[in-house]
């Protein structure tokens, strides 16, 4: 059964401007935020803005929490659905991670878009995550990068983790494109020129953020190793979820041929167009 609460009000005042209070339903106690915690988001309300996590409580292992905003009697949230399915999965959204209590954290990790993602989390529901992610390849031979959340907060939406890509060592001389007999083609003979990607990172605003070329390198064992953005301008501190969708469909290329100088193998640095448009 639903119980209605009444959320604490904390206005934000210009000129004569007055803001009404408002009733939310809920099903738990929220945590309300003012525009001394949030004052990246108040700046944008010509009136006045009212912050609160809601919390629906479907049983003590199935939560949905929404971090929302009040405005004009309009309400905006985003949110997530965790359900922890059994005694080592959490299920939000369908992303589903494997945990096990360590002290006074969670170890999680999940396998996902062929990468293998670990980490520590203090909390479940919410998702909260703690100091170094890394993301490695799914033989966890390479690690393609590692997230920091260290300075992330949950209650602060625009604290962002930071993010490091890392180089794999390669053995042998690296070769120019332009300096190959024979160019490297996926095992079906297809040549590698360009991938496509439709954006879903939600980076909208201006400037557009787009990428252009993503550069790797083929090994002469036809491993992609070490990619990284080569013609672009995403921020990966503010807009990172593109580049590392890119850089999982990459990774899932190999293996390939490789390329060839005087008919042996060689490793050689190699750059693909990015359609952000197609399927």
């Amino acid at each position: 059964m639903m119980t209605r609460f009444s959320i604490l009000t904390v206005c934000i005042f210009q000129a004569a401007t007055y803001c009404l209070g408002q009733d939310t339903i809920r099903l738990d106690k929220s945590v309300h935020y003012s525009s001394s915690t949030e004052p990246y988001r108040s700046k944008y309300f010509a009136s006045c803005a009212k912050y609160a996590r809601e919390v629906i409580v479907f049983s003590d292992t199935h939560k949905r929490i929404e971090y929302c905003y009040y405005y004009d009697n309009e309400r905006f949230c985003f949110g997530k659905t965790y359900k922890l399915t059994d005694d080592s999965v959490l299920d939000m959204d369908e992303e589903k991670w494997v945990y096990k209590k360590q002290g006074d954290k969670y170890f999680v990790n999940r396998f996902f878009k062929g990468t293998y993602e670990s980490g520590y989390a203090i909390s479940l529901m919410p998702f909260e995550t703690t100091g170094i992610f890394t993301t490695t390849t799914s033989d966890k031979i390479d690690t393609l990068w590692t997230t920091d959340y260290s300075a992330d907060h949950q209650d602060n939406p625009y604290d962002h983790p930071k993010y490091e890509f890392h180089k794999t060592r390669v053995s042998g001389k690296i070769y120019d494109a332009k300096k190959i007999d024979e160019l490297p083609a996926f095992l079906n003979g297809d040549s590698i020129k360009e991938i496509s990607l439709r954006r879903t990172d939600g980076c909208i605003g201006e400037p557009f953020y787009y990428v252009r070329t993503m550069t790797f390198v083929i090994t002469k064992e036809g491993r992609i190793v070490n990619i990284e953005q080569d013609y672009g301008n995403f921020d990966l501190d503010f807009c990172p979820y593109y580049v590392m969708d890119l850089i999982r469909l990459i990774y899932q290329l190999s293996p390939v041929k490789p390329a060839k100088v005087k008919g042996e193998s060689v490793n050689v640095r190699w750059i693909v167009k990015v359609n952000m448009n197609d399927d």
